[in-house]
């Protein structure tokens, strides 16, 4: 192999020795100082390229770049990507649209840990490869989970054949067992980085010392369908169910994120796959108060989660929402930020800010409120769910003063190894004794 000085790479790339001190831990045979570790994000993942001809002994054999899917607002992908590797996200987003119910757009973008000066536009690399990196990060973070970075997948993909061969599988291999030697992958106790790769090139390495460090598998040869193929790959990647899973299998998935303590992954996928499933077993739930009009329903909604206000908006179909609150800090900002909630776009409803610890305020507040909305007739139904106790405090004050309300709450069972709230096991507990009259059927 011919040799390269430093002086004749900074003229064949100048991006990467302008770029240095950010890709040194990722390229460098030898990155000194330098230190870099891939992160679990939704929508991360790493892609493998390999150098091909004439490249410096300083340089590994390939590097892998972490890059990110994000939904797009409109920019389109990062204009810092290689030009080939925005081609190839096109490429992964035509394939999966046919797949795609969320109706969210994404764009790729360099992971936020390579900073925001890095500018790899001029770089001419070959990206087909990174078409199934790519295809399973999207899918996971469509899914709602995150992408697991010791995970890394290389293959290119056609329509009509499946996956197809890469080259370079040797050096992209290589480059996977000195990162994992230096700790880039962040591995814990016994995890090997893992590959998957065309079919080919797993008999080219079946049998290499790579098995003793490295956990290798195949994409299947005879699928032509992304999800297909892709399979084992999310299974790797601990991937969320789809929405169309059975929901046995979707509440197992969430309620095993618990467990692994990995809460940061449930958000987005309670209230893309499991939300309205729950919310329609509290509505069947026979104990439930139920009315024979619509009711007045009051509640504490949070900014940070709508999916309590959600669930009783959906069991109990209200006439009107009163949202009580708690002043604090900006009181109109908050007031439009609680007007914006998407819950509340298709229902009447009024923000009720209480007083603070002022005994005759409140009780003025809980005459002015039952005076404003109560028409003598209508039930209200006090969710106590949310908001803290002087919300809740207030909220029975309501309707000891009301008579015509039924305080209600969510009671969940406990996963008793992380002491969290087990999904699927939410029920309305009434607390209509406290008041008279009882709610029909009880």
């Amino acid at each position: 192999m011919t040799r390269i000085t430093l002086k004749t790479l900074h003229s064949r790339l100048p991006i990467l020795q302008q770029h240095l001190n950010v890709l040194a831990p990722l390229m460098l045979r030898d990155p000194v100082h330098y230190r870099i570790s891939l992160v679990t994000r939704r929508g991360q993942c790493a892609v493998l390229f390999d150098f091909k001809g004439l490249r410096p002994d300083v340089l590994l054999p390939g590097f892998a770049l972490p890059v990110l899917w994000e939904t797009d607002t409109g920019s389109g992908h990062d204009a810092r990507l290689p030009a080939t590797l925005r081609q190839e996200a096109d490429a992964v987003l035509s394939a999966l649209a046919l797949d795609d119910a969320t109706g969210e757009a994404w764009r790729l973008t360099l992971a936020p840990e390579l900073g925001p000066h890095l500018d790899l536009s001029a770089l001419a690399l070959s990206c087909r490869s990174a078409w199934t990196s790519l295809a399973a990060a999207l899918i996971v973070a469509r899914r709602g989970g995150e992408s697991a970075p010791h995970v890394l997948g290389t293959g290119s993909f056609e329509r009509s054949r499946g996956v197809e061969a890469v080259e370079g599988i040797h050096n992209k291999l290589d480059t996977v067992q000195t990162l994992m030697e230096r700790g880039v992958f962040a591995l814990q106790d016994s995890q090997k980085p893992v590959v998957f790769m065309p079919t080919t090139q797993l008999a080219e390495v079946n049998g290499s010392s790579y098995e003793d460090v490295l956990e290798l598998h195949a994409y299947p040869a005879d699928q032509k369908l992304p999800e297909k193929i892709l399979a084992a790959h999310l299974a790797a990647l601990d991937a969320p169910p789809d929405a169309t899973a059975a929901l046995p299998e979707r509440l197992a998935w969430a309620n095993r994120t618990y467990i692994a303590a990995d809460s940061s992954r449930r958000g987005a996928f309670y209230r893309r796959a499991l939300r309205d499933d729950i919310a329609q077993k509290l509505k069947d739930q026979e104990d439930r108060p139920r009315f024979d009009v619509p009711p007045i329903l009051v509640a504490a909604p949070s900014l940070k989660n709508t999916d309590l206000l959600y669930l009783a908006a959906q069991v109990f179909e209200p006439s009107k929402i009163l949202c009580v609150w708690r002043p604090s800090g900006d009181d109109d900002k908050k007031r439009s930020q609680l007007n914006e909630l998407a819950v509340l776009q298709n229902t009447p409803h009024t923000i009720e800010k209480i007083p603070e610890n002022d005994p005759e305020a409140m009780q003025r507040w809980v005459a002015t409120l039952i005076e404003k909305h109560d028409d003598g007739r209508t039930p209200w139904v006090l969710d106590i769910t949310g908001g803290d106790k002087l919300m809740s405090a207030l909220m029975l004050a309501v309707g000891a003063r009301l008579g015509r309300a039924h305080p209600v709450y969510i009671e969940k069972d406990s996963i008793e190894a992380v002491n969290q709230p087990l999904f699927g096991s939410e029920r309305y507990v009434s607390l209509s004794s406290l008041f008279s009259p009882k709610p029909r059927g009880t």
